[in-house]
Protein backbone atom coordinates (compact mmCIF):
# COMPACT_ATOMS: atom_id res chain seq x y z
CA UNK A 1 0.00 0.00 0.00
CA UNK A 2 1.46 3.43 -0.72
CA UNK A 3 -0.97 5.47 1.64
CA UNK A 4 0.09 5.32 5.49
CA UNK A 5 -1.99 6.02 8.19
CA UNK A 6 -1.43 6.60 11.51
CA UNK A 7 -4.09 4.14 13.49
CA UNK A 8 -5.69 5.17 17.26
CA UNK A 9 -7.01 1.70 18.80
CA UNK A 10 -8.92 1.80 22.36
CA UNK A 11 -9.51 -1.50 23.71
CA UNK A 12 -9.09 -2.38 27.52
CA UNK A 13 -10.13 -4.33 30.49
CA UNK A 14 -9.49 -7.87 29.63
CA UNK A 15 -8.08 -10.43 27.15
CA UNK A 16 -11.14 -10.26 25.08
CA UNK A 17 -10.91 -6.65 24.20
CA UNK A 18 -6.81 -6.35 24.16
CA UNK A 19 -6.07 -9.52 21.92
CA UNK A 20 -8.12 -8.96 18.91
CA UNK A 21 -7.04 -4.97 19.04
CA UNK A 22 -3.09 -6.47 19.35
CA UNK A 23 -4.28 -8.73 16.45
CA UNK A 24 -5.49 -5.87 14.17
CA UNK A 25 -2.79 -4.20 14.87
CA UNK A 26 0.15 -6.43 14.39
CA UNK A 27 -0.97 -6.40 10.93
CA UNK A 28 -1.74 -2.74 10.28
CA UNK A 29 2.03 -2.54 11.46
CA UNK A 30 2.88 -5.59 8.96
CA UNK A 31 1.44 -3.07 6.16
CA UNK A 32 3.70 -0.02 7.17
CA UNK A 33 0.93 2.19 9.55
CA UNK A 34 2.13 3.53 12.91
CA UNK A 35 -0.22 2.72 15.53
CA UNK A 36 -1.10 3.95 18.47
CA UNK A 37 -3.04 2.87 21.70
CA UNK A 38 -5.05 4.61 24.26
CA UNK A 39 -6.18 3.02 27.72
CA UNK A 40 -5.50 2.97 30.83
CA UNK A 41 -1.91 2.26 32.58
CA UNK A 42 -3.15 -0.11 36.03
CA UNK A 43 -5.35 -2.39 33.48
CA UNK A 44 -4.13 -5.10 31.35
CA UNK A 45 -3.38 -2.92 27.94
CA UNK A 46 -0.98 -1.15 30.34
CA UNK A 47 1.08 -4.42 30.50
CA UNK A 48 0.51 -5.73 27.24
CA UNK A 49 0.15 -2.98 24.60
CA UNK A 50 4.35 -1.95 25.47
CA UNK A 51 5.04 -5.41 25.35
CA UNK A 52 4.14 -5.87 21.94
CA UNK A 53 6.31 -2.48 20.90
CA UNK A 54 3.23 -0.10 20.28
CA UNK A 55 2.84 3.46 21.50
CA UNK A 56 0.97 3.90 24.73
CA UNK A 57 -1.54 6.88 25.45
CA UNK A 58 -2.66 6.78 29.03
CA UNK A 59 -6.23 7.62 30.35
CA UNK A 60 -8.32 7.29 32.90
CA UNK A 61 -11.99 6.64 32.60
CA UNK A 62 -14.39 4.47 34.68
CA UNK A 63 -17.77 3.04 34.44
CA UNK A 64 -20.95 3.69 36.23
CA UNK A 65 -23.23 1.73 38.60
CA UNK A 66 -26.94 1.26 37.62
CA UNK A 67 -28.28 0.76 41.25
CA UNK A 68 -26.57 4.27 41.89
CA UNK A 69 -27.51 6.50 39.14
CA UNK A 70 -25.24 9.38 40.55
CA UNK A 71 -21.93 7.64 39.66
CA UNK A 72 -22.55 8.13 35.96
CA UNK A 73 -21.82 12.08 36.62
CA UNK A 74 -18.05 11.44 37.54
CA UNK A 75 -18.20 9.04 35.21
CA UNK A 76 -19.20 12.05 32.06
CA UNK A 77 -16.28 13.88 33.83
CA UNK A 78 -13.78 11.40 33.78
CA UNK A 79 -14.50 10.50 30.16
CA UNK A 80 -14.22 14.90 29.38
CA UNK A 81 -11.43 14.73 31.58
CA UNK A 82 -9.86 11.62 28.90
CA UNK A 83 -10.74 14.01 25.75
CA UNK A 84 -9.53 16.81 26.97
CA UNK A 85 -6.33 15.02 27.36
CA UNK A 86 -6.20 13.64 23.96
CA UNK A 87 -6.66 16.85 22.19
CA UNK A 88 -3.67 17.55 24.18
CA UNK A 89 -2.01 15.15 23.20
CA UNK A 90 -2.30 14.59 19.38
CA UNK A 91 -2.31 18.38 18.93
CA UNK A 92 1.41 17.80 19.67
CA UNK A 93 1.95 14.69 17.58
CA UNK A 94 -0.74 14.67 14.95
CA UNK A 95 -4.23 14.09 14.73
CA UNK A 96 -4.87 10.30 13.95
CA UNK A 97 -6.05 9.39 10.32
CA UNK A 98 -8.75 6.30 11.88
CA UNK A 99 -9.89 5.60 15.11
CA UNK A 100 -11.15 2.09 16.08
CA UNK A 101 -12.57 0.92 19.36
CA UNK A 102 -12.73 -2.65 20.36
CA UNK A 103 -15.39 -1.94 23.39
CA UNK A 104 -15.41 -1.13 26.96
CA UNK A 105 -15.48 2.41 28.46
CA UNK A 106 -11.85 3.36 27.21
CA UNK A 107 -13.02 3.53 23.48
CA UNK A 108 -15.57 6.49 24.48
CA UNK A 109 -13.25 9.34 24.96
CA UNK A 110 -11.39 8.48 21.97
CA UNK A 111 -14.66 7.86 19.54
CA UNK A 112 -15.95 11.15 21.34
CA UNK A 113 -13.06 12.99 20.46
CA UNK A 114 -12.50 11.82 16.85
CA UNK A 115 -16.30 12.71 15.87
CA UNK A 116 -16.53 14.27 12.46
CA UNK A 117 -16.07 17.81 12.42
CA UNK A 118 -20.20 19.03 11.06
CA UNK A 119 -18.82 21.80 9.19
CA UNK A 120 -16.06 19.70 6.76
CA UNK A 121 -19.62 16.83 6.92
CA UNK A 122 -21.73 19.46 5.39
CA UNK A 123 -19.26 20.55 3.25
CA UNK A 124 -18.67 17.19 1.56
CA UNK A 125 -22.41 16.52 1.81
CA UNK A 126 -23.92 19.14 0.02
CA UNK A 127 -23.94 17.67 -3.80
CA UNK A 128 -24.69 14.30 -2.43
CA UNK A 129 -27.32 15.45 -0.60
CA UNK A 130 -28.72 17.28 -3.43
CA UNK A 131 -28.53 14.79 -5.66
CA UNK A 132 -30.67 12.85 -3.42
CA UNK A 133 -32.59 15.19 -2.47
CA UNK A 134 -33.82 15.66 -6.19
CA UNK A 135 -34.28 11.91 -6.70
CA UNK A 136 -36.73 11.42 -3.92
CA UNK A 137 -38.30 14.12 -4.92
CA UNK A 138 -38.77 12.46 -8.46
CA UNK A 139 -39.66 9.59 -6.61
CA UNK A 140 -42.48 10.89 -4.20
CA UNK A 141 -44.01 12.41 -7.35
CA UNK A 142 -44.27 9.17 -9.42
CA UNK A 143 -45.68 7.31 -6.18
CA UNK A 144 -48.70 10.17 -5.64
CA UNK A 145 -48.85 10.56 -9.55
CA UNK A 146 -48.92 7.14 -10.51
CA UNK A 147 -48.48 4.90 -8.20
CA UNK A 148 -50.96 5.68 -5.86
CA UNK A 149 -53.71 5.97 -8.32
CA UNK A 150 -52.26 2.15 -9.97
CA UNK A 151 -53.15 0.95 -6.41
CA UNK A 152 -56.90 2.38 -6.30
CA UNK A 153 -57.93 1.50 -9.34
CA UNK A 154 -56.76 -1.89 -8.15
CA UNK A 155 -58.93 -1.68 -5.57
CA UNK A 156 -61.96 -0.69 -7.28
CA UNK A 157 -61.82 -3.25 -9.67
CA UNK A 158 -61.92 -5.64 -7.30
CA UNK A 159 -61.16 -9.36 -7.91
CA UNK A 160 -58.36 -11.74 -6.56
CA UNK A 161 -55.95 -8.70 -7.19
CA UNK A 162 -57.43 -6.87 -5.02
CA UNK A 163 -58.09 -9.37 -2.22
CA UNK A 164 -54.21 -9.99 -2.34
CA UNK A 165 -53.48 -6.48 -1.64
CA UNK A 166 -55.91 -6.06 0.64
CA UNK A 167 -54.48 -8.66 2.94
CA UNK A 168 -51.17 -6.53 2.63
CA UNK A 169 -52.86 -4.14 5.90
CA UNK A 170 -54.43 -0.78 5.11
CA UNK A 171 -54.05 1.36 2.35
CA UNK A 172 -52.29 3.80 4.28
CA UNK A 173 -49.68 1.70 5.49
CA UNK A 174 -49.24 -0.09 1.75
CA UNK A 175 -48.36 2.90 0.33
CA UNK A 176 -46.70 4.82 2.98
CA UNK A 177 -44.32 1.79 2.71
CA UNK A 178 -43.48 2.46 -0.41
CA UNK A 179 -42.89 5.76 -0.19
CA UNK A 180 -40.44 4.98 3.05
CA UNK A 181 -38.59 2.43 0.65
CA UNK A 182 -38.23 5.19 -1.67
CA UNK A 183 -36.46 7.50 1.04
CA UNK A 184 -34.31 4.64 1.93
CA UNK A 185 -33.38 4.06 -1.76
CA UNK A 186 -32.32 7.90 -1.93
CA UNK A 187 -30.65 7.96 1.13
CA UNK A 188 -28.48 4.70 0.03
CA UNK A 189 -27.60 6.67 -3.37
CA UNK A 190 -26.90 9.69 -1.01
CA UNK A 191 -24.31 7.32 1.16
CA UNK A 192 -22.65 6.34 -2.19
CA UNK A 193 -21.93 9.68 -3.87
CA UNK A 194 -20.77 10.66 0.03
CA UNK A 195 -17.79 8.18 -0.63
CA UNK A 196 -16.50 9.21 -3.53
CA UNK A 197 -17.16 12.97 -4.09
CA UNK A 198 -15.38 15.21 -3.15
CA UNK A 199 -16.39 18.17 -1.18
CA UNK A 200 -17.98 20.86 -2.58
CA UNK A 201 -14.97 23.50 -2.22
CA UNK A 202 -13.00 20.70 -4.38
CA UNK A 203 -15.70 21.37 -7.35
CA UNK A 204 -15.25 25.12 -7.64
CA UNK A 205 -11.49 26.21 -9.07
CA UNK A 206 -9.81 28.51 -7.01
CA UNK A 207 -9.49 31.78 -8.03
CA UNK A 208 -6.57 32.69 -9.66
CA UNK A 209 -3.38 33.36 -7.32
CA UNK A 210 -5.05 32.50 -4.34
CA UNK A 211 -3.39 30.34 -1.57
CA UNK A 212 -0.05 30.41 -3.74
CA UNK A 213 1.94 32.99 -1.05
CA UNK A 214 1.40 30.37 1.76
CA UNK A 215 2.90 27.77 -0.12
CA UNK A 216 6.06 26.98 0.52
CA UNK A 217 8.46 26.52 -3.03
CA UNK A 218 9.29 23.16 -2.29
CA UNK A 219 6.02 22.24 -1.14
CA UNK A 220 4.37 19.21 -2.58
CA UNK A 221 0.65 20.44 -4.36
CA UNK A 222 -2.32 19.23 -2.63
CA UNK A 223 -3.21 15.39 -3.65
CA UNK A 224 -6.07 15.21 -5.82
CA UNK A 225 -9.78 13.48 -5.19
CA UNK A 226 -9.11 10.30 -7.01
CA UNK A 227 -10.78 7.57 -5.05
CA UNK A 228 -9.43 3.54 -5.66
CA UNK A 229 -11.14 1.46 -8.55
CA UNK A 230 -11.89 -0.54 -5.45
CA UNK A 231 -13.88 2.21 -3.45
CA UNK A 232 -15.43 3.08 -6.78
CA UNK A 233 -16.70 0.05 -7.54
CA UNK A 234 -17.58 -0.62 -3.51
CA UNK A 235 -19.53 2.77 -4.22
CA UNK A 236 -21.52 1.65 -7.69
CA UNK A 237 -22.56 -1.71 -5.56
CA UNK A 238 -24.10 0.50 -2.83
CA UNK A 239 -25.85 2.58 -5.21
CA UNK A 240 -26.80 -0.45 -7.19
CA UNK A 241 -28.73 -1.80 -3.92
CA UNK A 242 -31.08 1.55 -4.18
CA UNK A 243 -31.90 1.53 -7.63
CA UNK A 244 -32.54 -2.06 -7.00
CA UNK A 245 -34.98 -1.41 -4.53
CA UNK A 246 -36.73 1.44 -6.47
CA UNK A 247 -37.09 -1.22 -9.22
CA UNK A 248 -38.28 -3.74 -6.31
CA UNK A 249 -41.39 -1.28 -4.93
CA UNK A 250 -42.41 -0.95 -8.97
CA UNK A 251 -42.40 -4.57 -10.38
CA UNK A 252 -43.70 -6.48 -7.07
CA UNK A 253 -45.78 -4.14 -5.15
CA UNK A 254 -48.00 -1.91 -8.13
CA UNK A 255 -48.20 -5.05 -10.65
CA UNK A 256 -51.58 -3.72 -12.73
CA UNK A 257 -53.17 -7.15 -14.29
CA UNK A 258 -55.97 -8.25 -15.85
CA UNK A 259 -57.17 -11.83 -17.34
CA UNK A 260 -59.67 -11.93 -19.14
CA UNK A 261 -61.47 -12.27 -22.77
CA UNK A 262 -61.03 -10.22 -25.89
CA UNK A 263 -64.57 -10.88 -27.63
CA UNK A 264 -64.08 -11.47 -31.50
CA UNK A 265 -66.82 -11.34 -34.01
CA UNK A 266 -67.53 -15.39 -34.77
CA UNK A 267 -68.47 -14.55 -38.62
CA UNK A 268 -66.01 -11.87 -39.46
CA UNK A 269 -62.82 -12.94 -37.33
CA UNK A 270 -62.63 -9.38 -36.11
CA UNK A 271 -62.52 -7.70 -32.60
CA UNK A 272 -65.69 -6.50 -31.20
CA UNK A 273 -63.66 -3.91 -28.26
CA UNK A 274 -60.67 -3.44 -27.26
CA UNK A 275 -59.17 -5.47 -23.63
CA UNK A 276 -57.85 -2.64 -21.39
CA UNK A 277 -55.53 -3.45 -18.61
CA UNK A 278 -54.31 -0.42 -17.04
CA UNK A 279 -54.07 3.09 -18.56
CA UNK A 280 -53.22 0.46 -22.05
CA UNK A 281 -56.05 -1.17 -24.80
CA UNK A 282 -55.28 -4.32 -26.92
CA UNK A 283 -56.72 -3.99 -30.24
CA UNK A 284 -56.90 -7.87 -32.28
CA UNK A 285 -54.95 -8.09 -35.01
CA UNK A 286 -54.35 -10.72 -36.48
CA UNK A 287 -53.46 -14.12 -35.72
CA UNK A 288 -52.01 -17.58 -37.32
CA UNK A 289 -50.88 -20.53 -37.03
CA UNK A 290 -48.63 -23.18 -38.10
CA UNK A 291 -46.33 -25.58 -37.62
CA UNK A 292 -42.48 -24.69 -36.76
CA UNK A 293 -39.24 -24.98 -38.85
CA UNK A 294 -38.60 -28.68 -37.73
CA UNK A 295 -41.65 -29.83 -37.49
CA UNK A 296 -41.74 -30.53 -33.67
CA UNK A 297 -44.31 -28.28 -32.61
CA UNK A 298 -47.28 -26.22 -33.35
CA UNK A 299 -47.49 -22.18 -33.50
CA UNK A 300 -50.45 -20.26 -32.17
CA UNK A 301 -49.88 -16.46 -32.25
CA UNK A 302 -52.04 -13.44 -32.28
CA UNK A 303 -51.06 -9.66 -32.97
CA UNK A 304 -52.55 -7.22 -31.02
CA UNK A 305 -52.30 -3.25 -31.13
CA UNK A 306 -51.13 -1.81 -27.88
CA UNK A 307 -52.71 1.98 -27.42
CA UNK A 308 -51.83 4.12 -24.40
CA UNK A 309 -54.59 7.28 -23.85
CA UNK A 310 -55.31 6.78 -27.52
CA UNK A 311 -52.20 7.09 -28.67
CA UNK A 312 -51.06 3.93 -31.02
CA UNK A 313 -47.89 2.45 -29.20
CA UNK A 314 -47.12 -0.71 -31.47
CA UNK A 315 -47.75 -4.64 -31.96
CA UNK A 316 -47.07 -7.36 -29.29
CA UNK A 317 -47.41 -10.78 -30.67
CA UNK A 318 -47.49 -13.57 -27.90
CA UNK A 319 -47.79 -17.23 -28.94
CA UNK A 320 -48.64 -20.92 -27.47
CA UNK A 321 -46.24 -23.54 -28.76
CA UNK A 322 -48.03 -26.87 -28.36
CA UNK A 323 -44.99 -29.56 -28.27
CA UNK A 324 -46.66 -32.84 -30.75
CA UNK A 325 -44.85 -35.37 -29.06
CA UNK A 326 -46.08 -34.24 -25.39
CA UNK A 327 -48.91 -31.91 -26.26
CA UNK A 328 -47.24 -29.70 -23.20
CA UNK A 329 -47.88 -26.03 -23.84
CA UNK A 330 -45.57 -23.35 -23.94
CA UNK A 331 -46.65 -19.41 -23.44
CA UNK A 332 -44.47 -16.96 -25.11
CA UNK A 333 -44.99 -13.32 -23.64
CA UNK A 334 -45.88 -10.21 -25.68
CA UNK A 335 -43.89 -7.43 -24.13
CA UNK A 336 -43.65 -3.69 -25.17
CA UNK A 337 -41.31 -1.90 -23.08
CA UNK A 338 -41.37 1.96 -21.86
CA UNK A 339 -39.16 3.78 -20.22
CA UNK A 340 -40.95 3.53 -16.87
CA UNK A 341 -42.50 0.06 -17.47
CA UNK A 342 -43.50 -3.04 -19.36
CA UNK A 343 -46.72 -4.27 -20.44
CA UNK A 344 -46.43 -8.39 -20.54
CA UNK A 345 -49.11 -10.13 -23.03
CA UNK A 346 -49.75 -13.33 -22.50
CA UNK A 347 -52.14 -15.39 -24.84
CA UNK A 348 -53.72 -18.42 -23.33
CA UNK A 349 -55.95 -20.12 -25.90
CA UNK A 350 -59.93 -19.27 -27.44
CA UNK A 351 -62.85 -20.28 -25.94
CA UNK A 352 -64.43 -22.54 -27.88
CA UNK A 353 -67.49 -21.25 -26.59
CA UNK A 354 -67.81 -17.38 -28.19
CA UNK A 355 -64.85 -17.71 -30.04
CA UNK A 356 -63.40 -14.95 -27.34
CA UNK A 357 -59.27 -14.65 -26.83
CA UNK A 358 -57.86 -15.24 -23.54
CA UNK A 359 -55.54 -12.84 -22.24
CA UNK A 360 -53.50 -12.51 -18.93
CA UNK A 361 -51.76 -8.95 -19.03
CA UNK A 362 -50.05 -7.23 -16.78
CA UNK A 363 -48.04 -4.03 -16.66
CA UNK A 364 -44.79 -3.88 -14.27
CA UNK A 365 -43.59 -0.43 -13.36
CA UNK A 366 -40.30 0.53 -12.90
CA UNK A 367 -38.78 -3.33 -14.20
CA UNK A 368 -36.12 -1.21 -16.08
CA UNK A 369 -34.90 0.59 -13.18
CA UNK A 370 -34.52 -3.15 -11.58
CA UNK A 371 -32.43 -4.69 -14.59
CA UNK A 372 -30.60 -1.04 -14.50
CA UNK A 373 -29.42 -1.99 -10.54
CA UNK A 374 -28.59 -5.36 -11.56
CA UNK A 375 -26.43 -4.07 -14.26
CA UNK A 376 -25.20 -1.70 -11.61
CA UNK A 377 -24.14 -4.13 -9.34
CA UNK A 378 -22.40 -6.16 -11.54
CA UNK A 379 -20.31 -3.50 -13.21
CA UNK A 380 -19.51 -2.57 -9.08
CA UNK A 381 -18.29 -6.05 -8.37
CA UNK A 382 -16.69 -6.34 -11.04
CA UNK A 383 -14.74 -3.01 -10.33
CA UNK A 384 -14.11 -3.69 -6.84
CA UNK A 385 -12.18 -7.51 -7.67
CA UNK A 386 -10.15 -5.62 -10.72
CA UNK A 387 -9.27 -2.81 -8.32
CA UNK A 388 -8.42 -5.21 -5.15
CA UNK A 389 -6.08 -7.42 -7.39
CA UNK A 390 -4.80 -4.07 -8.95
CA UNK A 391 -3.71 -3.19 -4.77
CA UNK A 392 -2.11 -6.59 -4.24
CA UNK A 393 0.09 -6.22 -7.06
CA UNK A 394 1.28 -3.30 -5.89
CA UNK A 395 2.01 -4.64 -2.91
Amino acid sequence: MTDKMTVAIAAGGTAGHINPALALAEELRDRGHHVVFVGQSHKLEGRLVPEAGFDFVPITVTGFDRSRPWTALSSLWRVNKAKRSLASHFSKVGKPDAAIGFGAYVEVPLLGWCKTDPRAFVRKARVPAACALLLFALLAAYWALELVPAYNATIEAGGSAAQLLQEQGPAAYYNGLALFSFAVASLLVFSSLFQVLPPLSRLRPAPAGEGQAAQAPDAKPAPKHRPSLERVGASITHMALGVMLIGMVGSSMYVTQHNGYLPLDPESGTGVERFAVGDYELEFASANAGMSSDYASVEYQIELGVYRDGAYLGRVAPQVVVVAATQQQKFNAGVIGLPQEDLFVVYQGINSADSSIHLDARVNRLISVLWLGLLLLCAGMLLSTIGARTGEQRE
